[in-house]
């Protein structure tokens, strides 16, 4: 009986032997799930830590940029394409009909003066492109490479300008043209320093303009014309005080006759003082006509004897051929624009020049101011100018007078010529389709 009992419970043994065996596989292996699960996390989270890593970096404050042009192209979208510029780098002594079209865009932002495209690319030309690189905060290398021409043939490229701190000889004729008018009165430097900057802006306040500082194609266009307003001396009006019986009180006696003694005298010295403006600058001119420079722009010093170039030599005679023969010695003369000799030149430039050198009496304007001058005789066709007159011209692309030059008969002129880089002597044609032909304007007779 003993032994029938042990073998009844022997199973029972086996079977929760058997149970602790199967819920220890169970714990093991639900351990062995977490665990999978767990590393599989760890694996994702460092499989996504590089994108986080990325937004991190691009969220991250950049380092200070340095200074950046004043104009910027906008930054083409992502393509697999290659792109190709229609336009290829032009520089100094490159030949070809890109070049024309070139200078013809620099005519119509004004950094150039007009006249007949050449297919050349000349020093005036590098010039042009250099002070388009002034403009837009660029080194100025005056090469026209592809990204540069981009921006000149674009609807918003920067016209002429000059602006605080700019360099260039351009800014000798505005300053040279301003002492002209009475506004500037230190050294032409061709440095477009703080007094030139006030200069500017006194003479844009005196004319109506936005009194901004920065020098426009519209400041220079009324810079160089007959129509510039000269710097004024204002005088401040005292106001007539009331009638009082005694003489003394009225406006009358503020200035005593010479047999004025006693109490008008004492009336006179105790008058109220004229109050100007900025005084006009006065100096008196040499025997060539030159004005005495006074003070300098980059420094307070100024130069031992400078001077400022009003124009011509005094040494050709004053009638028709004396302007011939002062415009033919000047043959072969260097173009430099806004220059007025005795060495370089633009066209109205050399105009003037041969003008003061004959003992005429004439500003430094534009060629289209010149065209306009009243007392000079019109000159309506090519077949009626003479000798000495001066011709004038527009372009194809506008209809304003641009471009001028001294005829000096024989169906020839000499002028500066930007496309040629010189001063030389072009001809009409006998084809009116012809350049010069087609965009003559009028003459002008000075003498005779």
């Amino acid at each position: 009986m003993l032994r029938n009992r042990k073998r009844t419970k022997s199973p029972s043994l086996i079977s929760r032997t058997f149970l602790l065996c199967a819920g220890a596989a169970l714990l093991i292996i639900s351990g062995l799930f977490v665990i999978s699960l767990v590393i599989r996390a760890d694996t994702v989270e460092a499989e996504a830590a590089p994108e986080m890593g990325d937004l991190a970096l691009d969220s991250a404050p950049s380092p200070t940029p340095s200074p950046t042009p004043l104009f910027t192209t906008a930054v083409p979208s992502p393509s697999s394409a290659i792109l190709v510029s229609e336009f290829y780098t032009l520089s100094l002594g490159d030949e070809s009909p890109a070049v024309a079209a070139l200078q013809e865009r620099l005519m119509q932002l004004g950094y150039i003066d007009y006249d007949e495209p050449s297919t050349s690319f000349n020093e005036a030309t590098e010039a042009a492109v250099k002070l388009v690189q002034r403009s837009l905060g660029l080194d100025m290398t005056g090469i026209a490479d592809s990204v540069l021409q981009e921006i000149i043939f674009s609807t918003s490229a920067p016209p002429y300008q000059v602006r605080l701190f700019d360099i260039g000889s351009d800014i000798r004729g505005i300053q040279s043209r301003l002492t002209e008018l009475g506004y500037y009165s230190d050294k032409i430097s061709g440095y477009f320093g703080p007094k030139t900057e006030a200069a500017v802006m006194l003479f844009q306040m005196n004319n109506s303009l936005p009194a901004n500082g920065v020098f426009s194609v519209d400041d220079f266009q009324l810079l160089y014309s007959t129509e510039a307003i000269s710097l004024t001396v204002f005088e401040e009006v005292t106001p007539t005080p009331t009638p009082t019986p005694t003489p003394r009180a009225t406006a009358a006696t503020k200035t005593s006759s010479p047999t004025q003694t006693g109490s008008a005298a004492t009336s006179k010295a105790t008058a109220t003082p004229k109050v100007t403006a900025t005084p006009k600058v006065t100096a008196t001119p040499d025997s060539e006509g030159n004005i005495p420079i006074i003070g300098d722009d980059p420094t307070p010093t100024p130069s031992p004897s400078p001077t400022v170039s009003s124009g011509g030599s005094g040494s050709y005679s004053n009638s028709a051929s004396g302007l011939v023969a002062c415009a033919r010695d000047q043959m072969g003369k260097k173009y430099v624009w806004g220059d007025e000799g005795p060495n370089t030149f633009d066209c109205s430039g050399l105009v003037y020049y041969c003008l003061r050198s004959c003992g005429v009496s004439t500003s430094r304007v534009t060629a289209n101011s010149f065209s306009k001058k009243s007392n000079w005789t019109l000159i309506s066709s090519i077949d009626d100018l003479k000798e000495g007159d001066l011709v004038f011209f527009k372009s194809d692309s506008t209809d304003e007078v641009n471009h001028t030059g001294i005829y000096i008969g024989g169906g020839r002129f000499i002028h500066a010529s930007m496309s040629q880089g010189e001063v030389v002597r072009s001809s009409f044609s006998s084809d009116d389709t012809k350049y010069w032909n087609r965009n003559f304007v009028c003459g002008r007779r000075v003498f005779g």
